[in-house]
């Protein structure tokens, strides 16, 4: 959620991370015979053969054919097959297919990160949505896997940098990284520019926007943080309110707001429009800590209340 107020910058007004807008889920599996000759043809030993079914799969914009392609451009052993695949799941361009295309970006093979980048520019579909999808619906594995792709590839870094940005969509975008980083545990790039990145404005920033990210142990990484030689007064000063904050909701756990996903009923009062859940979604493995917005609504208090639209992603990679 957003919160205009008369700073240049957005990121000190988001005070929570949304759960993903509703998609259309794509057809399960297709019933022509071409579908399953495709499929079989992964199976040869034969590149030229294996190349062949994964240019047909791209014409079945289903779920199986996600799959499928999701994993020779994993597992392929021929680096030209795996760059074939991950172009051809672009051309499906729905939101199943982000988390092979951003493991994709770091690669091996330079030939197979290329095409990864060509096909996370053609992706059309809400950028930090997709974020959090990964985060309601990826195993362990998976969750870890893109996050070391997106740290790999350098897309945590060109995000960090965003979170300052007067462009409200870059912002949340690279908030829902945040967010995903602290899910997989992963936090090691965001702690690093807390106390290192040139722009004093993205230190305070990312001490912000990882607090509201939620997970404990994220808590207690930052609370080593107040105590490490040679840190910025500012920083510091932005690290003890929050542990300050913190402290204050876990003393009221009554006060501590629900985390987003834990019910379905509305909060209108708090959180504006309802965003529709398409039946059956799969919720998040496990919640998150309470994001505690409430208490940190009086730190990184905004200057008005008035609130802007949901975001549309269109922001180049």
């Amino acid at each position: 959620m957003f919160t205009l107020g008369q700073s240049d910058t957005f990121a000190p007004e988001i005070t929570r991370l949304e759960p993903a807008l509703s998609v259309e889920d794509l057809p399960e599996r297709s019933n022509d015979e071409g579908f399953a000759e495709a499929i079989s043809k992964l199976q040869s030993s034969s590149p030229e053969e294996r190349s062949e079914g994964v240019k047909e799969l791209a014409q079945y914009q289903i779920q199986s054919s996600v799959a499928a392609l999701s994993s020779v451009a994993l597992h392929d052993s021929e680096a030209n097959i795996r760059a074939l695949a991950v172009s051809s799941l672009s051309s499906i361009n729905h939101e199943s297919v982000f988390p092979a295309v951003l493991i994709g970006m770091a690669d091996e093979s330079r030939e197979v990160r290329a095409a990864a980048a060509r096909s996370l520019s053609r992706l059309s579909f809400d950028r930090a949505d997709a974020y959090v999808r990964v985060m309601e619906t990826a195993d362990e594995k998976m969750l870890r896997d893109v996050a070391q792709a997106c740290i790999q590839a350098g897309i945590v870094s060109q995000n960090i940098d965003r979170i300052t940005s007067s462009d409200r969509r870059q912002a949340y975008e690279a908030f829902s990284l945040i967010c995903l980083l602290a899910k997989a545990k992963m936090t090691e790039p965001i702690l690093q520019a807390i106390c290192n990145h040139a722009n004093i404005d993205v230190r305070v920033t990312a001490v912000h926007l990882l607090v509201i990210a939620g997970q404990p142990e994220v808590i207690e990484q930052l609370r080593q943080l107040t105590i490490q030689d040679g840190l910025a007064e500012e920083v510091r000063t932005a690290l003890l309110e929050a542990m300050y904050k913190l402290d204050q909701a876990r003393l009221k756990p009554d006060e501590a707001p629900k985390a987003f996903w834990s019910s379905n009923e509305s909060t209108a009062e708090t959180q504006g429009e309802e965003k529709s859940k398409t039946n059956g979604e799969s919720q998040f493995e496990r919640a998150f800590e309470p994001d505690f917005a409430t208490e940190f609504e009086r730190v990184f208090e905004p200057v008005s209340d008035r609130k802007v639209e949901r975001h549309v992603n269109d922001v180049e990679p």
